[in-house]
């Protein structure tokens, strides 16, 4: 008895049939890995500390602005920095007492005129501690796990690869013509599907990274007489922060030190969990859009 590369079960189906083979293993993988990506973490918060550091809760919104809009915002309404013109802050003669670290910082900086393009820049090394223990509370993902969701990701896209690249062989060596499908599959379908989205230079957040800022955002809406600070810190939870100029700021920020937050972006292969996600007892996925839960992107 001889053997040949098409006496193989799975191989020797006829081109429909191994499709349907095909798109099903695909639909299978792409299920383990979103179980894959849940049983990295398993911590949920269905409550909040009340005593939570706000500076905290601005950076884990916006890692590369989040605190700076807050700073700037409750900074500018109180008189300590004046817009000038051509959208350059300076410091005015009014004294801060008791300034925070980050108030420091900004009205140091600002005390010659100066625009807003720079301002991350004094930040860099300033949100180790806040990284710290965002991984620590399972509201980022680590680095391990980004390389572990990466490499789940590629190893299925291989896989998949060489099994549909055996199949192609084997067609094309009995005389099929009927493969367009098949090679449309191979080269378009599993990459897509199967290429980690997920950004390793940026902070991205768990689901229950997202759920832990909604219950701060809720918790600031039963306060009543917010502070200038409060007001500023709902404004960066909700999306509304806005100062002349900074926006513009946290787009050049973003391009020049790659720490953009990983935020509002549709995966088309994992776009959103099903039912309440973040009430789950997972701690997966990746960055959700917006305020809520709903759509979550990357892998």
């Amino acid at each position: 008895m001889t053997w040949s590369l098409g006496d193989n079960p799975i191989i020797s189906l006829n081109g429909g049939e191994f499709l349907l083979f095909y798109y099903t293993a695909i639909i299978i993988l792409r299920y383990l890995l979103r179980l894959h990506k849940k049983n990295l973490n398993n911590k949920q918060y269905k409550t909040l500390n009340v005593n939570e550091d706000p500076f905290f809760i601005a950076w884990l919104k916006d890692p590369t602005m989040g605190i700076i809009k807050m700073v700037m915002g409750s900074l500018l309404d109180e008189g300590y920095i004046t817009n000038t013109k051509n959208q350059r802050y300076q410091i005015t003669k009014k004294k801060k007492s008791n300034p925070t670290l980050y108030e420091r910082i900004i009205l140091n900086y600002f005390r010659k005129p100066k625009n807003l393009f720079g301002v991350s820049k004094i930040f860099i090394g300033k949100y180790e501690e806040h990284k710290k223990k965002a991984e620590s509370m399972c509201l980022i993902y680590k680095n391990t796990d980004k390389y572990k969701i990466v490499k789940q990701h590629r190893i299925c896209m291989l896989s998949l690869m060489a099994l549909g690249l055996y199949k192609l062989i084997i067609a094309v060596n009995t005389g099929h013509t009927n493969i367009g499908y098949l090679i449309l599959t191979i080269f378009v379908v599993v990459p897509v599907v199967f290429a980690s989205r997920i950004n390793m230079k940026a902070i991205v957040l768990t689901p229950c990274g997202q759920t832990y800022i909604q219950l701060y955002h809720d918790s600031l809406l039963s306060v009543t007489n917010k502070n200038l600070q409060q007001e500023w810190l709902s404004k960066v939870l909700t999306g509304s922060a806005a100062i002349a100029g900074l926006y513009a700021a946290q787009a050049a920020a973003s391009d020049t030190h790659d720490n953009s937050y990983f935020h509002d972006s549709h995966n088309s292969s994992d776009s959103s969990f099903s039912g309440n996600s973040c009430s789950g007892s997972s701690c997966s996925g990746s960055s959700c859009g917006g305020s809520g839960c709903g759509g979550c992107s990357g892998d």
